[in-house]
This record gives C-alpha cells, sequence and structure tokens, in this order.
C-alpha cells in the first residue's frame, strides 16, 4: 500500500510539473524600450607589440 501511495504521488507530482501554462505576453512598451538599446563592444583591442621603427598597422 506505501508502495502504491508512492508510486502515485509521484505521478501527480510529476505530472504537475509538466502542466503547459504559457507566459505573459511582455509589455510592448518596454519591448520597445529595449529594442532602442545600442549593443556595447565591451571588449579590448591590445595594440600589437612593435618593434623600431615597425608601424602597428593600425589606425589608433
Amino acid at each position: 500500500m506505501n508502495r502504491l501511495c508512492l508510486l502515485l504521488c509521484t505521478a501527480l507530482l510529476l505530472m504537475s510539473a509538466c502542466s503547459p501554462t504559457s507566459q505573459p505576453e511582455a509589455d510592448p512598451g518596454l519591448l520597445a524600450e529595449i529594442q532602442l538599446i545600442r549593443a556595447i563592444d565591451n571588449h579590448a583591442h591590445p595594440v600589437r607589440v612593435t618593434g623600431a621603427g615597425e608601424t602597428t598597422g593600425s589606425r589608433i
């Protein structure tokens, strides 16, 4: 009996976790503001080490 109860409780728990629910729609005003945010290039562009008289080959 205990094993059957455990099996039923486990099945109920698994079925309740898999129930289809939809996400609420996002606020259109918020989405419009997010689309206006520009991407930021935040990674390094290190300058190449050069010898005497040698150029870096960049426009920096």
